[in-house]
């Protein structure tokens, strides 16, 4: 089982966007998927078609304060495709978890007997907090989205330092790729930066970028993976390819 972490130190990069298209994706590939969502916002559930907190109000906030079980808050959201949503209760669970015992290990504690499972994809939070912890420690991978139009040498030092944090946390873990969003190649600025994060992490960085376009937006607002949304648009067509990349670098 392959545990990825999406993690980004800002909003706005594609983060929920990546999670919730790459889960999509896998499954339309025969992959089982579990997508759980640790961002407060609870943007991975919406954007595939359900209310904040799901169904039942419940989500990743009373699995990490061991009120429920991982198998009681599974939903079934797509063939292959399971999810635990975020909600607005993480927003005020972190200090009744940092003051808790082995608070950055609950997660990987409650993934520890899933079996039959060949992806669990975790939206991370962009800030860096419990939660950012939680997802780390239980990672096999992480996949790092970069914007390039709101990229700067700032940008490169922070990825860097995205990367050597995560790797405190937990120096096992593989970075399956940095991938570039919102990318267009009509725009001098995004070839440019595009060129310049190749240059420095090479291979690491995934082939595909994903481009700029309002359908991943329209697909998110009509709770729509992109490719139920626009399936052989651009879009849904980076994705995939995207997620045959992240399946041959697993092999």
């Amino acid at each position: 089982m392959r545990v990825i972490t999406i993690c980004a130190e800002k909003g706005g990069v594609g983060k929920s966007t990546t999670s919730t298209n790459l889960a999509a994706g896998l499954a339309e590939m025969g992959k089982t998927v579990i997508l759980i969502d640790l961002d407060a916002q609870g943007n991975a559930g919406i954007a595939l078609g359900l209310m904040a907190g799901g169904h039942t109000g419940r989500s990743t906030a009373e699995l990490l304060m061991k009120e429920e079980s991982l198998q009681d808050l599974l939903i079934e959201v797509r063939d292959n495709l399971f999810i635990v949503p975020g909600s607005r209760r993480l927003y005020g669970i972190q200090k009744a978890l940092v003051e808790g015992r082995a608070v950055d290990r609950r997660l990987q504690h409650a993934l520890k007997d899933l079996v039959n499972v060949d992806f669990v994809i975790i939206d991370s939070p962009p800030a860096n907090n419990i939660l950012h912890d939680n997802a780390y420690m239980c990672s096999t991978e992480i996949i790092v989205p970069v914007e390039t139009q709101i990229f700067s040498a700032k940008g490169l030092k922070d990825i860097k330092t995205t990367i050597r944090e995560i790797r405190e946390d937990n120096p096992e873990i593989d970075i399956t790729g940095i991938l570039i969003t919102k990318y267009d190649s009509q725009r001098n600025q995004d070839r440019a930066y595009a060129e310049v994060i190749r240059e420095e992490f090479g291979s690491v960085v995934f082939p595909t970028e994903i481009p700029d376009t309002v359908r991943l937006s329209e697909a998110q607002a009509a709770g729509k993976s992109i490719f139920e949304y626009q399936r052989w648009g651009k879009a849904a067509t980076a994705y995939r390819k995207m997620c045959v990349e992240v399946l041959e670098r697993g092999q």
